[in-house]
């Protein structure tokens, strides 16, 4: 007759359909479904009860509350398990402790007429068969636990989000720098590097001697010297540092650093200065290192310094050092003596000073 089948499954489906929220807001409908809910699972009265049977019994019902404003925007909805007699104040005192909120902030309405308008209900009015209710002044349905872990999730992602805008403008402005630019701003950025023991040090050396002791790499460095040391001294050093940093790159992550410029920044922050200047065996490997990337740097100063002739024979000469003060003063007491004792005269501006002329 209603299109369903004649079966559990049309059960089923007419369940479905019962459930939808236009249906479970109307009163009729509600009180229907009491009276059904009561001709079909009421159990029949004690025989020590037949005395009492005018009397209703009272059982535990599930009544949903649903936001009455924006109901087709939310789908939040809370459960609530109550008394079947319970009172239109119960139910906003169980729901404002469930919520974890004042009950005066919960306001249980129904919709009157066809404008759309809500009427609210008296504290001491019954829900009897109403298994369905709205709400008002509640901005959320959801349990507290679930609100926090939203609202954590929201200012995670929106600082998530303000992170990547930074992110997004650093790279941006760093990309527009020149290559020298964007290693300085590199090398800038704030970061946790760990720190390396002396023995720690020590094997970084040995790696390295071993990778730039290579002859493949020696080969290519003097390739570089010959070409571009004297033609172009700029690119040289760009070069030669990104030689080095062939080698640095692979020897670097093994001691956890990185292998990049960055990394090699850091490298030498630990070994300038620090407690290892102070291990012999630190500053012969360093002198070793020295010898092998830029032993070739002192050497034209070395060779024009031993062809270098002096323009003019080495004499010994005597230096006479006197005080300057008193030198002024003895030349003053000596003119005092010859041409009487000085007066002071007017003065004069000279150059925008003022001067003292001298009167004999």
């Amino acid at each position: 007759m209603y299109g369903f089948e004649a079966g559990p499954k049309g059960v089923f489906d007419m369940l479905e359909q019962f459930d939808r929220p236009e249906f479970a807001m109307n009163t009729a409908f509600q009180e229907q479904g009491a009276a059904l809910n009561h001709l079909l699972f009421v159990d029949a009265e004690p025989e020590a009860d037949a005395d009492h049977s005018d009397k209703p019994r009272q059982k535990d019902v599930e009544v949903v509350i649903r936001h009455a404003v924006q109901e087709g925007l939310r789908s939040e909805e809370a459960r609530l398990f109550l008394k079947s007699n319970a009172t239109m104040k119960e139910v906003r005192e169980a729901l404002a402790e469930q919520l974890k909120l004042p009950a005066s902030s919960c306001r249980l309405v129904e919709r009157v007429g066809a404008s759309g308008a809500f009427a609210s209900f008296r504290d001491s009015e019954r829900i009897q068969g109403r298994r369905a209710l709205l709400v008002m002044g509640v901005e959320s349905l959801k349990a507290p636990e679930e609100r926090e872990m939203e609202q954590r999730e929201e200012e995670r992602q929106k600082g998530k989000e303000i992170e990547n805008e930074e992110r997004s403008e650093q790279e941006r402005r760093f990309a527009a720098e020149t290559p020298l630019k964007r290693q300085a701003l590199a090398l800038q950025a704030p970061r946790k590097v760990r720190q390396l023991t002396l023995q720690e040090a020590l094997a970084l050396q040995r790696d390295l001697i071993q990778g730039f002791s290579k002859p493949e790499f020696q080969a290519r460095k003097a390739d570089l010297e010959r070409r571009l040391k004297t033609n172009d001294p700029k690119n040289f050093s760009l070069e030669r540092q990104a030689l080095f940093l062939t080698v640095q790159r692979a020897v670097l992550p093994k001691y956890s650093l990185e292998g990049s410029a960055r990394g090699v920044f850091d490298m030498m922050q630990q070994f300038v200065g620090g407690e290892f200047d102070y291990d012999p065996e630190f500053q012969r490997q360093g002198s070793i290192l020295t010898g092998l990337l830029f032993s070739e740097d002192a050497a034209p100063e070395a060779k024009s310094s031993k062809k270098a002739k002096p323009s003019e024979p080495v004499l010994d000469v005597e230096v006479v050092v006197r005080h300057a003060v008193e030198e002024v003063r003895a030349r003053r007491n000596a003119r005092s003596a010859k041409d009487g004792p000085l007066r002071l005269g007017k003065a004069f501006p000279v150059r925008g000073a003022l001067f003292c002329g001298l009167e004999k």
